[in-house]
């Protein structure tokens, strides 16, 4: 197995695989085959989240659950654009005043492992072995395998992209949330920012900006509950120019809307900030 374990490892791996090819967009070289690692590469990724979740019961007040939390990826290519998916570690610090029960520990998810197969673009077009694992379980196997594959690979453009090049890409998945079985639709829209160099390696940089909507019903401790949430997300992300591999990126999300439950309306509002990094 080809392990990469280090940015120095990285960058002097990316120089003997691409050996003088140069950043597309604009310099002479081979053409980028997106997605497409040497079988066995396998790269570490960090991601952090902050999120703060607002929930305002009437007669009850505000309820205010921030989280922030440590997810410890391992990526494998296993194929022609398929990737072993593991998580290996979470650390999570949670201040709820929530009952104990709704969801799983995020801690539940350390061991969950399973295969994604991407397509030229970096959609999924099969995934399995995610099932089994009670954190995944809980929130769905197409949803945990859709959402890990949107923050570990960057969606693009037949052909990959140019500077000021702009794409966009719409799409709906099935998503549980403390127990509501919702659909979440999104869309996104992308622009090539820029060429750089990142720690020696020929690289692009990708803003992102999205308008997502949840909504779906379902049964929360023996209450049925209709759930209704909008909101949007910008970000940046920095980008392997041949390969299409993440090397790091950024984004901030907001999402607000309502909870129907016995007769009430709960206001419900989310913000969150996430960042990947490679370890």
């Amino acid at each position: 197995m080809t392990r990469i374990t280090s940015a120095r490892n990285l960058a002097a791996f990316a120089a003997v695989l691409l050996l003088a090819t140069a950043c597309a967009g604009g310099m002479a070289g081979n053409r980028p085959t997106f997605h497409t690692w040497p079988s066995g590469t396998t790269v570490t990724y960090e991601m952090v989240t902050n999120q703060t979740v607002m929930i305002s019961i009437p007669g009850g007040g505000d309820q205010e659950m921030p989280t922030t939390s440590s997810m410890t990826f391992e990526v494998t290519a296993a194929g022609p654009r398929t990737f072993e998916m593991t998580v290996v570690d979470v650390v999570s610090e949670a201040v709820s005043d929530m009952p104990a029960g709704i969801a799983p520990e995020a801690t539940e998810l350390i061991g969950a492992s399973g295969t994604v197969t991407l397509d030229a673009n970096g959609v999924v077009i099969e995934n399995s072995g995610f099932e089994g694992n009670s954190y995944v379980d809980f929130m769905g196997a197409e949803a945990f395998a859709e959402q890990s594959v949107q923050v570990l690979f960057q969606y693009l453009p037949e052909g990959g992209p140019a500077v000021g090049q702009e794409w966009s890409r719409e799409y709906t998945y099935p998503f549980n949330m403390m127990g509501i079985a919702l659909d979440f639709s999104n869309e996104d829209s992308y622009v090539c920012l820029e060429e750089l160099t990142y720690e020696g390696i020929p690289a692009l940089r990708i803003g992102s900006t999205t308008s997502n909507a949840m909504s779906g019903g379902g049964e929360m401790m023996g209450t049925v509950m209709d759930m209704a949430l909008a909101g949007s997300s910008e970000g940046t992300t920095v980008i392997d120019a041949m390969t299409g591999m993440i090397l790091e990126s950024d984004a901030t999300i907001t999402m607000g809307g309502g909870i129907s439950a016995q007769g009430m309306d709960i206001p419900f509002d989310m913000e969150m900030r996430i960042t990947i990094r490679r370890k």
